[in-house]
C-alpha cells in the first residue's frame, strides 16, 4: 500500500495505481477544502481516499463508497 498527497496533475500516480505489487494507493487529505479534495480525487482514477474526522463527514457520498471498499 502507497500513502501518497492527492495530486494537482491528473492520473499522477497511475503507474503505481497499475503496477502489480502495490495493493492500493491512498490519497491523504492534504487539507484541501472539500470541493478541491473531491474534484483532486475524481480525477485520479484508482486512487482512494483517507480523510479523517471533519473531511471524511465532508467528503461527498460517491468517495465515501470508494473508501470502504477500498477498505473491506
Amino acid at each position: 500500500m502507497v500513502k501518497i498527497s492527492l495530486p494537482t496533475q491528473d492520473d499522477f500516480y497511475a503507474d503505481l495505481v497499475k503496477h502489480p505489487k502495490v495493493l492500493k494507493v491512498v490519497a491523504l487529505s492534504g487539507g484541501y477544502s472539500r470541493e478541491e479534495g473531491n474534484a483532486l480525487l475524481r480525477r485520479n482514477h484508482g486512487v482512494v481516499a483517507s480523510f479523517s474526522g471533519g473531511c471524511w463527514k465532508a467528503c461527498e457520498p460517491s468517495n465515501r463508497l470508494r473508501i470502504r471498499r477500498a477498505a473491506g
